[in-house]
């Protein structure tokens, strides 16, 4: 998986290619503009969005319990509120709209850099891309505060893709 985002001008390339992953963040965001290797935390992390299939889909034969833990309000609409727990024992709250089904928010703790996390992610601006549907919008609270947006412009499905783009870079 390759992730490139840009932020105030900025490029952040993050790269997990199987068990380990690198990240160039510029020093203006607290990095050293060079190729260094994730953290663990961030790694485990990061490696988790690379199950394309997401959370729910074979649960199970990733090692995960699935319970129906009630039936909520969310923005005026119900809501299935599912509760996940992976075989590493973290938990995640799904909530799943009741009339389209879509999951419109994840919710659990996660540690990182060795501190617990409340971590929160609303899904909206659903659109269909082939004939399956995708958030192409994504909000979070910044660990700096205030919250983060991210707007997906395009999704490409079975791409040809050049293995080189996840080749780390030789230091300067």
């Amino acid at each position: 998986m390759k992730s490139t985002v840009k932020v105030m001008g900025q490029e952040i390339i993050t790269v997990i290619n199987g068990e380990t992953g690198w990240s160039i963040r510029p020093a203006m965001m607290g990095g050293t503009g060079e190729a260094e290797d994730l953290p663990k935390d961030q790694l485990k992390m990061t490696r988790g969005q690379m199950d394309l299939g997401g959370l729910l889909v074979n649960y199970k034969e990733k090692g995960s319990t699935l319970e129906l833990a009630g039936k909520e309000k969310m923005d005026g609409g119900d809501v299935y509120k599912l509760k996940l727990t992976d075989k590493a024992g973290e938990v995640t709250n799904i909530f799943v709209s009741a009339s389209t089904y879509y999951i419109l928010k994840t919710a659990g703790k996660r540690t990182i850099n060795g501190q617990d996390i409340d971590t929160e992610v609303n899904y909206s601006n659903f659109k269909q891309v082939e004939g399956l549907t995708f958030p192409f919008t994504m909000e979070t609270a910044s660990p700096m505060g205030g919250q983060i947006t991210i707007e997906t412009e395009s999704i490409k499905l079975n791409p040809t893709i050049d293995e080189a783009i996840f080749q780390r870079p030789a230091k300067k």
